[in-house]
C-alpha cells in the first residue's frame, strides 16, 4: 500500500512532502522529505555590546523588510543606560525594547544598523544583558523560527 501526506507548518512557507511505502503490517520501507527554500532571519547579539543591532539571512531564500527588537536587562536589578535620543527607535507594539526596521535580505546577506545615540550612553557599573529579536514581528515565514532570539551579556566595572 501507498500513502501519500503533504503538511504544510502555518509560519513556514516551506511545503513538506512525505512519502511513506509501506509492506503489508505496517513495516515502512523508505521515507523521503523534500523542503523547499525559504529565509532563517539570525540576529548576531555580540555585536550589540558595541551598539550595532545585526541580522544574518541564513536561509535559503531572499526574506522581505522586518523588524529587529533589543531589550536590555540589568542582571542583579537596576536600570540600563537611557538616552532621549532612543525615543526614535521605540514603537508601542514592542514595549520596552528598541526597534529597528530592517531592509529585505539576500541570501548570506548580514544587516548592519549603528545606534547613533550608543557613545553618549553612560553606563553604571555591573552586567547587563541584552536580548536580540529577529522578525520580532513574526511576518517573514522562516525554515527555523526558534533561533530569532539570542542574547549577550556586556560588563561594565
Amino acid at each position: 500500500m501507498t500513502r501519500l501526506a503533504v503538511s504544510a507548518r502555518p509560519r513556514i512557507a516551506a511545503l513538506i512532502a512525505v512519502l511513506i511505502v509501506a509492506l503489508p503490517g505496517g513495516v515502512a520501507l523508505a521515507q523521503a522529505t523534500l523542503t523547499a527554500k525559504a529565509p532563517d532571519l539570525v540576529p548576531i547579539p555580540s555585536r550589540m555590546l558595541q551598539g550595532t543591532v545585526s541580522v544574518r539571512n541564513a536561509g535559503a531564500a531572499a526574506a522581505g523588510p522586518s523588524i529587529v527588537t533589543v531589550v536590555c536587562k540589568k542582571l542583579g536589578g537596576g536600570a540600563c543606560a537611557e538616552s532621549p535620543a532612543m525615543a526614535r527607535f521605540t514603537n508601542p507594539a514592542y514595549p520596552d525594547a528598541i526597534v529597528v526596521a530592517v531592509p529585505a535580505l539576500t541570501v548570506g546577506k548580514v544587516y548592519n544598523f549603528k545606534l547613533p545615540f550608543w557613545g553618549a550612553l553612560v553606563w553604571s557599573a555591573g552586567k547587563f544583558r541584552f536580548t536580540v529579536r529577529a522578525d520580532a514581528g513574526g511576518t517573514i515565514a522562516e525554515t527555523n523560527e526558534g533561533n530569532n532570539k539570542k542574547s549577550a551579556v556586556m560588563t561594565k566595572p
